[in-house]
């Protein structure tokens, strides 16, 4: 995680008055360090992970990861669809042969999604790559967690899959814009 954090550093100085009346100035430097877990939606669902509320976490995950995919690469999902509808007319943007059954497993869904050429674009290289790990994550903690009941996966693991999801968006833009300020 030492990749995602961001470090904010204000310099400021203070004047001490000795006893005596003479004046030193002394340096401080303040840092506020910012992780990728330090963002509102991981903190959200490690919590209710934590606390034995498996759906509704998972159905916080999915809320925030569709939001902010949708908010920071400008993409708009259609509520009337499921997500991974949405994440195929999604892919046909990218691939006008990919196959619909993306939607229907995940194998279809891997093998069909690693064909469609990278873009070279870099927004829409990364945009490609979140959706593909969207895809992932919907099939391998949101259905097991939503459907079967199962909790397969440690708090961590469902954790580390969200940070991996969110490693291709900027963070500092969707969720500490004031950061960028203060520098």
């Amino acid at each position: 995680m030492d990749d995602d954090r961001t470090d904010k550093l204000n310099m400021t100085k203070r004047k001490i008055l000795s006893f005596f009346g003479s004046r030193k100035m002394r340096e401080e430097t303040v840092v506020n360090i910012r992780t990728i877990a330090d963002i509102p939606p991981i903190i959200d669902v490690r919590q209710k992970l934590g606390n034995g509320n498996y759906i509704g976490a998972i159905n916080s995950a999915m809320e925030y990861i569709e939001s902010d995919i949708s908010k920071f690469f400008n993409v708009q999902f259609n509520k009337k669809y499921t997500t991974l509808f949405n994440l195929y007319k999604q892919m046909v943007v990218f691939e006008k042969d990919v196959s619909p059954d993306i939607i229907i497993d995940k194998e279809s869904f891997v093998i069909e999604t690693s064909q469609i050429p990278i873009p070279k674009e870099t927004k829409q290289e990364n945009l490609l790559s979140s959706l593909r790990k969207f895809g992932i994550f919907i099939y391998d903690v949101y259905n097991p967690m939503r459907y079967a009941r199962k909790m397969e996966l440690s708090i961590d693991d469902v954790v580390k899959r969200m940070v991996d999801i969110y490693s291709y968006m900027d963070l500092k833009e969707l969720y500490f814009p004031d950061s960028r300020t203060k520098r």
